[in-house]
């Protein structure tokens, strides 16, 4: 039941974005092209328009990554994974690339102990003087899970291992609890409607949420 639930994410996340693709297809062939996602971007937000190489090269590896086919465009199939690299696990090495340029500092091609910390720790911990109560559990998940040949760094095939594991864990989380949400009468059993009207419910509130989070920077 949580694979179908799974399945359905998905479909639901590529349904939502329809109407999206059909706004960055610019030349409406039903493709879109790196090109066409930039200057859609940009029109939206005239900020990118000044910053177009920027979004050309953060977009880029990502756009590679969903574009399975190499042909320089993407179907709405691959936008899907270009929009929302996370729900597919062939996206893990773009992933980890994209995890590698926001956080290898030195640019050694590894996560040190120190720049993994760096991700979770709030810059005013420091300034504070004090760690947040979880930062021993994260430590302990860096030494005792992440780095499996305990040399106090993080290669990319340990990353691999771990941002797979999150892609499915990730997948499986939302997907138990929108099985949970809908199943109101806990017989384990879920009609594909109500499963839907569950998932549009969820998909409401976070898209509320995002709308309502500052963004981070490219």
């Amino acid at each position: 039941m949580v694979e179908w639930m799974v399945r359905l994410e998905k479909a639901e996340t590529l349904k939502g974005l329809q109407n999206q693709f059909r706004e960055a297809d610019r030349n409406s062939n039903g493709y879109v092209t790196l090109t066409e996602f930039a200057h859609t971007m940009a029109s939206i937000d005239k900020d990118m328009k000044v910053r177009m190489d920027e979004v050309l090269a953060y977009s880029r590896p990502i756009f590679n990554g969903a574009d399975e086919d190499k042909d320089g465009q993407l179907s709405i199939e691959e936008y899907a994974a270009f929009m929302h690299p996370e729900l597919h696990i062939h996206m893990v090495d773009v992933l980890v690339e994209s995890f590698l340029e926001q956080y290898d500092n030195n640019d050694d091609g590894h996560v040190s102990f120190y720049e993994f910390m760096a991700i979770y720790m709030p810059k005013s911990a420091d300034e504070r003087g004090k760690e947040p109560n979880w930062a021993d559990n994260t430590r302990e998940m860096f030494r005792e899970f992440l780095d499996t040949n305990k040399n106090g760094l993080l290669d990319r095939s340990e990353m691999r291992k771990w941002v797979a594991t999150e892609v499915t864990h990730r997948a499986h989380s939302e997907a138990s609890m929108l099985l949970s949400r809908a199943d109101k009468d806990k017989d384990g059993e879920v009609s594909h409607s109500e499963a839907v009207k569950e998932f549009d419910l969820i998909a409401a509130s976070k898209l509320a949420l995002h709308h309502n989070v500052p963004h981070q920077e490219l």
